[in-house]
């Protein structure tokens, strides 16, 4: 198990094996007060983060997908010369706007195709170029996309409607 968690993309409380007292180790789900507290309690002091009542904590798969994607990436030479954050957020919106591209030439977004060298291609293609950009960027910076995700989860969670009114 502390293979699908290096310790460089691991959630600041994961010992490598084991999980914070209260948490169920087959679903990893807190709906609970009390469970969502004793993750809250798991972590540093310094590194506080709001209790999680809404979404799975942690989100193991994510957490390997992430360190996996990155791993993929520094074998492959993408981080031999480092680029800028700003480079790497420009290349994010790239893959946004080969999606937006494949919708307006009448592309569904479900629709998926497979160019000649295999290589697989649509709009939700696009989008999971997106995410792995965006999980590959931040397991450079040593930062977990899911505790991000989580964050903003739970706060999203506690929103007004429409976010206090907004027209979209």
């Amino acid at each position: 198990m502390a293979d699908d968690h290096p310790a460089e993309f691991s959630p600041p409380w994961y010992d490598g094996g084991s999980w914070p007292e209260g948490v169920d180790p087959e679903s990893h789900v807190s709906t609970e007060p009390e469970v969502a507290m004793a993750v809250s309690n798991a972590l540093s002091a310094e590194d506080q983060r709001p209790v999680n009542t809404v979404a799975p904590f942690p989100l193991p798969c994510l957490d390997a997908m992430q360190a996996m994607v990155h791993e993929t990436a520094v074998a492959k030479g993408w981080w031999e010369t480092p680029e800028p954050i700003a480079v790497k957020i420009a290349l994010m919106h790239s893959e946004l706007s080969e999606a937006l591209e494949h919708i307006r030439a009448g592309h569904d977004p479900d629709e998926i195709w497979f160019e000649d060298d295999g290589k697989p291609d649509g709009v939700a293609v696009e989008f999971a170029d997106v995410v792995i950009r965006i999980m590959d960027t931040l397991a450079f910076y040593g930062v977990s996309l899911s505790e991000a995700l989580v964050m903003k989860a739970e706060y999203n969670h506690g929103r007004p409607y429409r976010h206090g009114g907004k027209a979209f």
